[in-house]
């Protein structure tokens, strides 16, 4: 494990962070270009969402957020900038929105993911999501996978 790590809940509308989130959405444009995809936008504003990120040493490595939806909770805005992969960081931000969404009463956690991201799907999986069906805002998608946890 990493040294100097810190989860905590940010404002996302800082242009360090709005620069992260430019870095996220041009990645996800690359991974599925050609693809009939909708990318969805989230209003990160709005009072539902807590917006979490990781640093190391002071460095913005990634984020994630949660949107409470009553009962349940979904995860949305992920993203780990490449040099900060593989060492745990994802696993830990899934956690800290996991009890995030706990102590905000949800039951449950949801989320979509793409299909040509197999590193994240697998650390969803092993964080204990298990298939879903679509839900949501969400629509059907060949390119999309939906997933749920059990809180």
């Amino acid at each position: 494990m990493i040294d100097a790590v810190v989860l905590r809940p940010e404002q996302p509308d800082t242009p360090e962070i709005l620069a992260l989130l430019a870095e996220r959405d041009a990645h996800f444009d690359r991974l599925y270009a050609g693809e009939d995809r909708k990318p969805g936008k989230v209003n990160l504003g709005r009072a539902d969402l807590v917006f979490f990120t990781a640093r190391v040493q002071g460095q913005l490595a990634g984020c994630g957020a949660l949107i409470v939806h009553g009962a349940y909770g979904e995860l949305k805005r992920f993203y780990l900038r490449p040099q900060f992969r593989g060492l745990g960081l994802g696993r830990r931000l899934v956690e800290a929105l996991e009890a995030e969404a706990r102590t905000r009463g949800c039951n449950a956690l949801k989320l979509e993911a793409g299909i040509l991201q197999p590193e994240a799907i697998s650390l969803y999986r092993s964080a204990g999501f298990e298939d879903g069906e679509c839900f949501g805002e969400h629509l059907p998608n060949p390119l999309s996978i939906y997933l749920k946890k059990d809180l």
